[in-house]
């Protein structure tokens, strides 16, 4: 017998199609949505680094503007003559304005010092002012290894740089051994005393230098740790503390993301709706389908059931005429199990006119029944007049097979001889 047939087999089959559809949607709005936070956090780390360069470009232009200034008036044989012995001439240094005010305004210098090998003051000018104080003084934290490494240096014409605090303010301090061009011979490098730029990284000037590299509210301060919410710069230095520059990094990904996520997510809602009502539409047409296809189910049941009450046995066959089903009576009326024949021709079964066959299958109403006599020979060997009443299967115009059955004319099995 054949296995009964699934009626919400097309609901069933479209509810998963539906849902895997919807799914694989989800899963493309995720993989955009994932894309897109990855191209955002890209161009904001993009944008990170480029402003850290500039951070680091500003710091570096102030470092070597002033080590080329400290340079050019630390090695020279006017200035050595002038500031390098046991005092200053301030009538050159002031009054002619050799190392006055006029220098200070030039490289927006806060504070110029000459300081001798003991470490005492020679010369001091503070914001353009003359003012001859100790220089730590003005400028906090160990000063003795950045003054020693600007004699150390003395002979190459090196420039010693470091970062220290002013009145709690960082600064940019630089050291140089005051030298003729070419080294003195009647006296060591110890023994040279060393002139100092103070140059203090004031707000005015972070703001400048925040406007000049565009960043946005730039800070300055010592310490060794980077910034947990700010973009940050360590800039170190061999002597005094390391410089830490703290802004706010301009994110373009932010602002990718708050642009497009809203319309993605409109975009999402509005495919969500239209996924609803599909997939609705969908699970009511499989519905009707089903349907269909159960009442087809039942009309063939009720057929056979009909057939099989009012004849021996009903038959079918494809269009070449090849037995395609044999119901459960044709064994107890033919002596023959229904496997043995399934698959042959009916010609073989049955002895029939084949043209009154095929005409009367055929005929003006291929849907109504007719009938063909017939002899069937069952499994001892006896022959039986049968009546084979026929009707043509067909879908649209298409021949499919044949569907019938034989009524035994001839009264019980072997009631006829031949």
């Amino acid at each position: 017998m054949n296995a009964p047939a699934d009626v919400h087999a097309y609901r069933r089959t479209t509810r998963r199609a539906m849902l895997g559809l919807n799914a694989l949607v989800g899963l493309l709005f995720i993989g955009a949505i994932v894309a897109l936070v990855f191209i955002a956090r890209h161009e904001d780390q993009h944008q990170l680094r480029h402003s850290e360069a500039d951070a680091n470009r500003a710091v570096n232009a102030s470092v070597e503007t002033l080590s080329r200034a400290a340079k050019d008036y630390a090695i020279w044989d006017d200035g050595y003559r002038h500031l390098g012995g046991p005092s200053v001439d301030l009538h050159w240094a002031l009054e002619d304005n050799n190392l006055g005010p006029a220098m200070t305004n030039t490289y927006s210098l806060d504070g110029v010092f000459v300081v001798n090998d003991q470490g005492a003051t020679l010369y001091g000018l503070v914001h353009s002012l003359p003012r001859p104080l100790p220089l730590g003084r003005l400028v906090s934290g160990d000063l003795a290894p950045l003054l020693a490494a600007a004699r150390e240096g003395a002979a190459q014409g090196d420039v010693a740089q470091g970062f220290f605090l002013v009145a709690g303010q960082p600064a940019i301090v630089h050291a140089a051994a005051i030298r003729p061009q070419l080294m003195p011979t009647d006296r060591s490098a110890q023994s040279l005393s060393v002139l100092v730029f103070v140059y203090v990284l004031d707000p005015t000037r972070l703001q400048r230098l925040a406007d000049d590299y565009e960043l946005d509210g730039l800070v300055a301060e010592l310490g060794d740790e980077p910034a947990q919410t700010q973009a940050s710069l360590l800039a170190k230095a061999d002597y005094g503390s390391t410089l830490r520059l703290r802004w706010y990094a301009e994110a373009p990904g932010d602002v990718f993301l708050r642009t497009l996520l809203p319309l993605l997510a409109l975009i999402f809602a509005l495919c969500t709706v239209v996924a609803v009502y599909f997939y609705r539409s969908a699970l009511r047409t499989a519905e009707m389908i089903d349907q269909w296809r159960e009442q087809g189910l039942q009309a063939r049941a009720r057929y056979r059931a009909v057939a099989e009450a009012a004849s021996d046995w009903i038959w079918e066959t494809d269009a070449q005429g090849w037995l395609t089903y044999l119901c459960e009576r044709f064994e107890p009326a033919t002596g023959f199990a229904a496997e043995q024949w399934l698959g042959r021709p009916l010609v073989t079964l049955l002895e029939y006119n084949h043209p009154l066959f095929a005409s009367n299958a055929l005929a003006d109403a291929p849907g109504r029944w007719r009938q063909v006599p017939c002899r069937l020979r069952d499994a001892s060997g006896h022959w039986h007049d049968c009546q084979l009443t026929v009707r043509a299967v067909l879908e649209g115009n298409a021949l499919v097979g044949y569907r019938g059955s034989v009524l035994d004319l001839s009264g019980a099995l072997g009631s006829s001889t031949v």
